[in-house]
């Protein structure tokens, strides 16, 4: 029986145009207009609603081939798996019936179904082409409600169960890899200086407080509104949003090349020098170290990945990624991970050389 989860285990990651923008995560929320939202659905609606919208997305031109998982019939470590590779809060733990994905054989995207909405369409990008992955969601979204009446309301547009996300029901989240701001302090500052009226800074941990760390160095935006905006404005609110910190991060890259900054140098040497002699690491000083070895490669002192692979690793070393790794174990101890996860990068970093100076020996 083959493994319904291999394009997730497998997944080839494409090259990004630009390593400090690597990915961006859409998503769009629709509910039928004749079933409650998922929260106040029975049983027997939830699957109602599940063998409704599975018929009806197979037939879209998108998702024809994809994959129907239901996620009471995989193991938690799977579940996380998913969770983690659409970058999802949670790792759905708690699934019930009714609740599926169908997927997508490239895993670039898929439907969940019967979560907090009926229907969320997720779409991972890695070119920078906001528009591209918005109109290939529409057009799923467009073939579905030429099929059935969908939830909406001429005054609050399309209507989900969460009220922030009516209107559109789009919400778009650039991942940006910004250590050079965060390591100056400068990402901090422009935060507050920033007037953030139309976009909603975040961390992996979630919300911006003053205690935040910037694990991975990467910094989320995503749009604040889904309500009295059209797409249009919410492509053009996220795209500039994030050019006005990609060209920040660049700019000071650039600076800190031409000085040969010392301090960077050494945390890079330092990073590298974990990943290849550590026999346990924890997901959080992992991110870290490969934070350091991306910045590393765009500036020229590290050699021996590309930044892609290097992004990859970025995701793949999360817990539920490494869980699967123990086929066997229906749920490995935290030593387990720990120590597979320090031993995955150990093999992957020891290709690795580094210069004498940016960009290369002088």
């Amino acid at each position: 029986m083959s493994d319904p989860l291999l394009p997730l285990k497998q997944f080839v990651w494409p090259g990004s145009k630009d390593p400090i923008w690597p990915m961006t995560l859409l998503s769009l929320r629709r509910n039928l207009a004749r079933y409650p939202f998922p929260v106040k659905m029975d049983p027997q609606q939830m699957v109602q609603v599940e063998e409704a919208l599975v018929s009806l997305l197979g037939k879209t031109e998108a998702l024809k081939g994809s994959t129907t998982l239901s996620l009471t019939q995989l193991k938690p470590k799977e579940r996380e798996l998913i969770a983690e590779h659409f970058f999802r809060q949670g790792n759905l733990e708690n699934a019930a019936a009714g609740q599926t994905l169908l997927l997508h054989p490239s895993g670039l995207y898929g439907a969940f179904l019967n979560l907090e909405e009926q229907l969320e369409l997720s779409l991972l990008s890695f070119d920078g082409n906001l528009r591209e992955g918005w109109e290939k969601l529409q057009k799923i979204a467009q073939q579905l409600e030429e099929q059935i009446n969908l939830a909406f309301s001429t005054r609050f547009g399309y209507l989900t169960s969460d009220p922030s996300y009516c209107g559109t029901g789009l919400l778009i989240t650039t991942y940006l890899h910004l250590p050079a701001l965060v390591e100056t302090g400068m990402l901090t500052k422009s935060l507050s200086e920033e007037g953030l009226d139309k976009v909603v800074p975040s961390s992996l941990e979630g919300p911006i407080t003053d205690g935040s760390r910037w694990i991975g160095d990467l910094l989320l935006l995503s749009n604040k509104y889904t309500l009295g905006v059209s797409e249009e404005a919410i492509l053009h609110d996220i795209q500039i949003a994030t050019m006005r910190w990609v060209g920040l991060e660049r700019s000071l890259r650039t600076t800190l090349k031409e000085h040969d900054n010392l301090t960077v140098r050494d945390q890079i040497n330092r990073a590298v020098g974990l990943l290849t002699h550590s026999f346990q690491l924890e997901t959080k000083e992992a991110l870290s170290s490969l934070s350091q070895i991306k910045l590393g490669i765009d500036l020229g002192l590290v050699q021996g990945m590309s930044d892609p692979e290097v992004t990859k690793l970025i995701v793949s070393c999360r817990r539920g990624h490494i869980a699967t790794l123990f086929p066997e174990e229906e749920s490995p101890t935290r030593e387990q991970i720990h120590c597979k996860r320090a031993e995955l990068l150990r093999e992957k970093v020891a290709p690795l050389t580094i210069r004498e100076h940016f960009g290369g020996d002088k």
